[in-house]
């Protein structure tokens, strides 16, 4: 491990890589269990319960697990005492079953709890759009990278992209540019590990993938890892061969593994059933796009 921005993050990675598993979510969590259904009828405790199973279930085979202080603490207490926690310091602005619209650094997120829960790093997400609230962004990744340095965690920042009026982006050249831009602009104040979306992705669509994932490579000095937030599930592998073969150094990701276990009336069966393969195929792929890129 040469790279000393790799040697940073070495808290994070599993055989040379970060393939790491995210069940921070929260509202969108419910809205996956609701499955359609009104999303006031899905308990806190429904939440707490799927990810202290996808928790016990998923991350021993994980390099790192992704957690909230909130709806998280059961499932903290199931991952292996050696497992690598990565807390998540953001809050959300966000409509019931609606996207994220904006975030800010959770002020509940505290030195004290990051000394009592002891993560190794803690996360930011971040909606950007294009164009438009720079400073504002600016600040909170600011405020963030300040609370990680204080605390001494690796800092990982989530770049989520939009158009200036919040849309999604409809052309994957559009995506593409969108995503490179947004991850030299947020990696500007120091982060330690960038989380994008799969570069120049659109449903079904890969042929960008690989010159964007090549480019961001180039464009940051940061080890990057792709989402799977705005993927298919059966799309996703894809993404993360192509990214992974041009620089990417592996994943952080939730929905694309377990989303559709998450819906069903006995989450645990599926996740044994799907899940567990889904994500060792995926950490497969991780290995064998870097071995042949190292080779």
């Amino acid at each position: 491990m040469s790279n000393p921005s790799l040697a940073k993050v070495a808290p994070l990675m599993k055989d040379g890589s970060l393939t790491m598993l995210a069940l921070d979510q929260r509202g969108s969590l419910k809205t996956i269990l609701a499955n359609g259904k009104d999303e006031s009828t899905i308990g806190d405790d429904r939440l707490v319960d799927f990810k202290a199973a996808a928790a016990e279930i998923l991350s021993p085979m994980a390099s790192a697990v992704l957690l909230d202080s909130g709806l998280g603490r059961k499932a903290m207490s199931l991952i292996p005492s050696e497992m690598s926690l990565i807390l998540s310091a953001d809050k959300f602005e966000q409509k019931p079953g609606g996207p994220v619209e904006r975030s800010v650094v959770d002020p509940a997120v505290t030195p004290l709890l990051i000394e009592e829960i002891n993560p190794v790093a803690l996360k930011l997400l971040v909606i950007w759009k294009q164009g438009v609230e720079k400073d504002f962004r600016r600040g909170v990744v600011q405020q963030f990278i300040d609370l990680a340095r204080k605390t001494g965690r690796i800092a990982l920042v989530e770049g989520i992209v939009r158009t200036g009026s919040g849309e999604r982006f409809t052309d994957t050249k559009s995506h593409g540019e969108a995503v490179v831009e947004a991850a030299i602009e947020l990696c500007e104040t120091g982060a330690d590990v960038y989380k994008a979306e799969v570069p120049g992705y659109l449903p079904g669509q890969f042929d960008r993938i690989g010159g964007f994932a090549k480019q961001l490579t180039k464009s940051i000095s940061q080890p990057w890892v792709v989402l799977s937030n705005g993927v298919a599930s059966q799309d996703f592998a894809q993404g993360v061969k192509l990214s992974c073969e041009n620089g990417a150094s592996g994943f952080l990701a939730g929905r694309a593994i377990w989303a559709d276990a998450a819906s069903k009336a006995d989450p645990r069966d599926e996740i044994k059933r799907e899940s567990v393969p889904r994500l060792k195929n995926l950490i497969a792929i991780v290995k064998t796009a870097r071995a042949a890129k190292a080779a």
